[in-house]
C-alpha cells in the first residue's frame, strides 16, 4: 500500500474525534471514508454529505456525521474525510442496517461515484478523550503511530499524560486516541488527534506546548514505544 493510502485510511477515521458519539470513550467506534472529489465539484459533494445526513436523522441512526479536508498531509494533502462517529459497536450495526436498507440513502450513495472516487474505509475503536465541540473554523491535528507489541496501555497512558501537561499550559484544545480495527494494512495503528478552536489556535497552542520542558520530554519519551507513521493537519468542511 502507498504512503498515501496509508495516510487517507488512517486519518479518515481520526477526523471523527471531533464528532460526538454521546458514549463513554472506550465504547465508541468510528467509520470513515477518505475519498478524492473531482475539481471543482467539493461544493456539491458537501450538499449530498448533507442529504445523506438527513436520511441518517430520518431513520433514526445513532451516528453523527462530520467531513473534513486535509491542508497539511504531505501527498494527502486535499483528501476528504467523511466519518461517522457511533456510541457502541452494536450502534455501528444497527444503524447500518437501517440505513443500507433506505431507499433513499443508496440512490444517494450511488450518485456518489460520478464525482468522488474512494481512497479507503475503514472502522476505528476509541482508547481514550472525550468528544470536542467542532466550528467552521475548527482543525484537526494528528499524529499516526505503531505501537510496539504489549505497549499499548503505556502508551495510552503516557499520551494521556501529555493532556495533563498541555491543561496546565492553557492549551485550547481536546485530545482523543483511537485504533484501527478494520482498516486494511494500517489495522493496528494509533491515531492521537487534537481539535483545535482555529488555525490561530493551532499556531498558539503548538508554540505553548514546544516551548515547554515538560511537554518536550515526555514527547521524547514516546520514541521507545512507537514509531511514526504520518502526520497531518486537516480544516472541518462540515456537514
Amino acid at each position: 500500500m502507498s504512503r498515501r493510502k496509508t495516510f487517507a485510511g488512517v486519518l479518515g477515521l481520526a477526523l471523527a474525534l471531533g464528532i460526538s458519539s454521546g458514549a463513554a470513550a472506550q465504547n465508541a467506534v468510528l467509520q470513515a471514508v477518505a475519498v478524492q472529489v473531482q475539481p471543482g465539484q467539493l461544493d456539491t459533494y458537501l450538499e449530498r454529505i448533507k442529504s445523506l445526513q438527513g436520511v441518517m436523522q430520518r431513520v433514526g441512526s445513532a451516528g453523527t456525521l462530520r467531513a473534513w479536508r486535509a491542508t497539511l498531509a504531505g501527498p494527502a494533502s486535499g483528501t476528504v474525510f467523511v466519518a461517522i462517529g457511533y456510541p457502541s459497536l452494536a450502534a455501528f450495526a444497527e444503524s447500518t442496517t437501517k440505513v443500507q436498507g433506505d431507499a433513499e440513502w443508496r440512490k444517494l450513495i450511488a450518485g456518489l461515484d460520478a464525482i468522488r472516487t474512494i481512497q479507503s474505509s475503514s472502522l476505528y475503536r476509541s482508547l481514550s478523550g472525550e468528544d470536542a465541540a467542532v466550528t467552521a473554523d475548527s482543525v484537526l491535528q494528528t499524529v499516526t503511530v505503531r505501537v510496539k507489541p504489549g505497549q499499548l496501555d503505556d502508551y495510552v497512558e503516557r499520551v494521556n499524560a501529555l493532556q495533563k501537561v498541555s491543561d496546565r499550559l492553557g492549551v485550547t484544545s481536546s485530545m482523543r486516541i483511537w485504533q484501527a480495527t478494520l482498516a486494511g494494512d494500517a489495522t493496528g495503528t494509533v491515531v492521537v488527534g487534537l481539535i483545535h478552536p482555529s488555525l490561530a489556535a493551532y499556531a498558539d497552542n503548538t508554540t505553548k506546548m514546544q516551548g515547554d520542558a515538560e511537554w518536550q520530554k515526555r514527547i521524547a519519551g514516546l520514541d521507545d514505544i512507537r514509531s511514526i507513521v504520518s502526520t497531518g493537519l486537516a480544516r472541518s468542511i462540515g456537514p
